[in-house]
């Protein structure tokens, strides 16, 4: 018998033909303290898929069928195709418990992560003058995502310090909380991604002050980071 590994699945591609079917993925890990959240362990499995697990070569064929509890846990609506900004740097950020996200209100700009079980910032484009508070609301439905400051260039990779500048702002692998930062200059666009593995390359990637025309939308930043995804 080869090493033993551990699993963890992820949708990562929907059939269209089968009427919208999940389609997994699975990453190998050498230990269960690699896998993120910790909940997500291979003994929930049935024990007719043990024996698959140990394999020391990394194409091991897994299939879906037996894999019903652990793939359900992560089973999203389809990935986002480019979607239109809405009207409504750069950052300081907290952290507190929180449910679905409220309307906005005068000098506070609301974002829902995961929007409805999706791969989704939701409104993913914004615009918000200086002074604007926008929280980003977290859901509890056992994923964690982030908010994690990225560059136009570079949609799906953290925005580190350069020079006279200072890193992006990252919110961490979260759920049920709200993470919040505060508008400084309204003329920067700020790019931001979720870095949850696979997540960024979906889709699911939001804008704050972007242009809207021009070569550096929001629209071609959600199509770059897919054109990633679609590589990874």
């Amino acid at each position: 018998m080869g090493s033993t590994y551990f699993w963890k699945a992820f949708t990562c591609g929907y059939c269209n033909p089968c009427s919208g079917i999940s389609i997994a993925c699975f990453l190998r890990f050498e230990s269960l303290s690699q896998i993120n959240p910790p909940a997500f362990f291979l003994t929930t499995l049935a024990p007719e898929v043990i024996p698959l697990l140990h394999d020391s070569m990394f194409t091991t064929l897994l299939k879906i069928a037996l894999f019903p509890a652990l793939v359900a846990a992560q089973i999203y609506g389809p990935p986002p195709g480019p979607a239109p900004p809405s009207t409504g740097s750069t950052t300081s950020a907290a952290l507190t418990p929180a449910p679905t996200a409220p309307a906005d209100t005068p000098g506070h700009m609301n974002i829902d992560v995961a929007f409805q079980n999706t791969f989704v910032f939701h409104p993913a484009s914004i615009v918000a003058p200086v002074g604007t508070i926008v929280t980003f609301w977290f859901p509890n439905n056992g994923l964690a995502h982030s908010v994690t400051q990225s560059s136009f260039a570079n949609p799906c990779t953290y925005l580190a310090a350069s020079g006279n500048d200072s890193a992006g702002f990252d919110s961490g692998l979260q759920t049920n909380v709200q993470f919040s930062i505060n508008i400084t200059d309204s003329t920067k666009p700020i790019w931001f991604h979720c870095k949850q593995v696979l997540h960024c390359g979906m889709g699911m990637v939001g804008s704050i002050n972007a242009p809207t025309s021009g070569s550096n939308t929001f629209t071609a930043f959600q199509s770059a980071a897919m054109v990633i995804g679609s590589n990874e």
